[in-house]
């Protein structure tokens, strides 16, 4: 599939590089402005365009290259999250964590990247070829049980995993403040404990009811308003960090009538 890349960030777009290098998607164009990405667009092949989240004049280019048979996914971690909310909110585009070049120029998060573009280009194909289905207000919205926990967590988020009623008709997020080499560990075991099926987020997939979705170290979950999941990673955060979030917030998929949280630190 063919791509295009909006970022005012020369290292963003060089991480973006290395981490196609030996996938199966090619980039189009490379621009550092949206202006400069709209002069590159040619031809009519299905492709989708790439944006930083903090390219100028987002919302307008999100809204207009839909209508030039380019989807769009929007590249954003960390408190750029906070910036594109309401964009996000409006137009139920994709988000998508990009690779980083870290300070000694090792890439961070290719093989994840790659990951989600592999499952996007999955769903956008069959949407770029055939019309839209009509979308209502009324359509069913996910339901999910939030926990947060530190120090303790574990033998109280069993307890209340156990707790809840079967068959559990609602997803449980769930973000444990865990070293980031225990998170697998930590989500195999709640399945054996509980009998629910326990999978680490990877931030861009449907909750399922009767599922639980724990949150790799040092981020947060966030559930946007299409309700995928998503993650941010928390603030001041390295990889090795144990702090982290559940967060579905206001305005999301997640209704208020629907929403049940818990946040039990031990």
């Amino acid at each position: 599939m063919q791509l295009l890349v909006a970022s005012p960030s020369r290292l963003q777009r060089e991480a973006i590089r290395r981490s196609l290098t030996h996938s199966a998607f090619t980039v189009e164009a490379y621009a550092a402005d949206l202006d400069s990405l709209r002069a590159a667009i040619f031809g009519s092949a299905p492709r989708l365009a790439l944006l930083s989240a903090r390219c100028g004049q987002l919302a307008q280019a999100v809204a207009e290259l839909p209508k030039r048979g380019i989807q769009v996914a929007v590249l954003a971690e960390g408190s750029e999250l906070d910036l594109i909310y309401q964009v996000v909110v409006d137009s139920k585009a994709t988000v998508l964590a990009p690779p980083i070049i870290d300070d000694s120029g090792e890439l961070h998060g290719a093989q994840r990247f790659v990951a989600q573009l592999d499952r996007l280009h999955r769903g956008l194909v069959p949407m770029l070829r055939s019309k839209p289905e009509p979308t209502t207000a009324n359509a069913p919205r996910p339901t999910v049980i939030a926990i947060g926990a530190s120090t303790g967590g574990p033998a109280a988020i069993r307890e209340l995993l156990n707790a809840l009623p079967r068959p559990l008709s609602a997803a449980v997020l769930v973000v444990q403040h865990i070293d980031a080499e225990y998170t697998q560990g930590f989500s195999d075991w709640l399945e054996s404990v509980c009998g629910l099926p326990s999978h680490l987020a990877d931030g861009d997939e449907s909750p399922q009811a009767g599922h639980v979705y724990v949150a790799p170290a040092g981020h947060h979950l966030v559930m946007l308003d299409h309700g995928r999941l998503a993650l941010q990673r928390g603030s001041a955060m390295d990889a090795s960090s144990r702090r982290g979030s559940a967060v579905p917030q206001p305005g999301d998929a997640v209704e208020a009538g629907h929403r049940r949280a818990a946040d039990r630190d031990g």
